[in-house]
Formats: C-alpha cells, sequence, structure tokens
C-alpha cells in the first residue's frame, strides 16, 4: 500500500493535471488521495498546506529539477562560449517541451501568478534565482556585451518559454500569426530561441 504522503503528493500532481491549480485545496488533495476526510494528515505529514506544496514543488518545479532534466552542468560548459550557448539552447528547448507538454507545468505557473502573495511563492521564486544564478553569471560574463547584455535577453526568452506554451494551451489560437498548436508552429519558435542565442548574442 503506498504511504499516505506519497498519495498526498500525487494527489496534488493529479488535480494539476485533471481540475487546475484553483482546485488545490487540503479537502480536494485529502478527497482524492483517497484518504479519511477526518484524519489530518496534511498536519501528520507535512505541517500545513504550504508544508505539502513545498514537498510537491521540489520535486516537480523545472529550474528546481534542472539537473535531473538535462544532467549535472559542468564547469567547462559554463567557461566556453560555444558549449555555453548550446547548454543555454538545450534548457530552453527543454522548458518549452516541459510547458508544452505538461498541464501539470502550465497549471503551476497559473499558481504562481494568479493566487495572493504569499512567503511560499518568494521562496520558490528565490530558489528559482538560486538554481540557475551559476549559469546565469556565466552567461552574462561570457555572451552578452555592451550592446546585447545576456540578462535582459534571458528575461525575454525564459518570459516567452513560458507564456507561449500557455497561451497555445490555454486559448487553441495564433500567436503573432503563429499557430503553437502545430509541430510547425513550434518548431519556428525552437528555431528562432536557437538563432538569438548562437546569432545575435
Amino acid at each position: 500500500m503506498i504511504d499516505p504522503r506519497s498519495r498526498m503528493l500525487a494527489a496534488v500532481r493529479h488535480i494539476l493535471n485533471t481540475e487546475g491549480s484553483r482546485a488545490l485545496t487540503s479537502r480536494n488533495v485529502i478527497r482524492v488521495a483517497g484518504l479519511p476526510p477526518k484524519g489530518r494528515w496534511i498536519k501528520k505529514h507535512f505541517n500545513n498546506t504550504d508544508g505539502l506544496l513545498t514537498a510537491y514543488l521540489v520535486q516537480a518545479d523545472f529550474w528546481l529539477r534542472l539537473d535531473d532534466t538535462i544532467g549535472t552542468i559542468r564547469t567547462d560548459d559554463l567557461n566556453d562560449c560555444t558549449r555555453l550557448k548550446a547548454l543555454v539552447v538545450r534548457i530552453l528547448h527543454h522548458q518549452l517541451d516541459c510547458f508544452f507538454d505538461s498541464r501539470e507545468m502550465q497549471e503551476l505557473m497559473v499558481w504562481g501568478i494568479s493566487r495572493p502573495r504569499s512567503r511560499l511563492k518568494r521562496e520558490f521564486s528565490d530558489a528559482r534565482e538560486r538554481a540557475a544564478a551559476e549559469l546565469l553569471t556565466a552567461a552574462d560574463r561570457l555572451l552578452g556585451s555592451r550592446e546585447i547584455p545576456f540578462l535582459p535577453m534571458a528575461v525575454f526568452l525564459v518570459g516567452a518559454c513560458y507564456f507561449l506554451p500557455f497561451h497555445a494551451a490555454q486559448n487553441l489560437s495564433t500567436f503573432c500569426g503563429l499557430d503553437l498548436t502545430t509541430e510547425e508552429g513550434k518548431k519556428e519558435v525552437y528555431d528562432a530561441v536557437a538563432y538569438l542565442v548562437n546569432d545575435v548574442l
């Protein structure tokens, strides 16, 4: 039998995939996990709902799981311009893959921008920044220039890789004339990301 902790974490994932982030309540988590309603399960295993979400985010968030997604980043990758560009493109392409393919990730984004400001959200925003800090510092040093600094470009590229899959999934409409619900439309975005990193920076 799966332990209650694992069942609740699986329930969070199921709710995000099927009902969306607005249905992410403690009562609904217990119901979907198939646990008796009066067991104080969240309190017992996670202390509170924020504790449950923290445990879930640690194992689900794209940036916090970057090593699992692309493998350990090597020091050589951070000190060679060509290798670093290839790494940045690979990460951005993985981010697009992740958000195009996963309603769970799209709903995590909705949760992050639509819920009231909270300590938990700030902590995870800061954790993502820390997870990417070494990469961003190296990229700013090697890839940026006085005319085109890397960090402002990263803001646009990472932001687009969050937003475009979400827009495609929610609206099923074109964006700037591209149909991102098709493989052809997605490929044009992937190619544009590679071009901006490899040829503009």
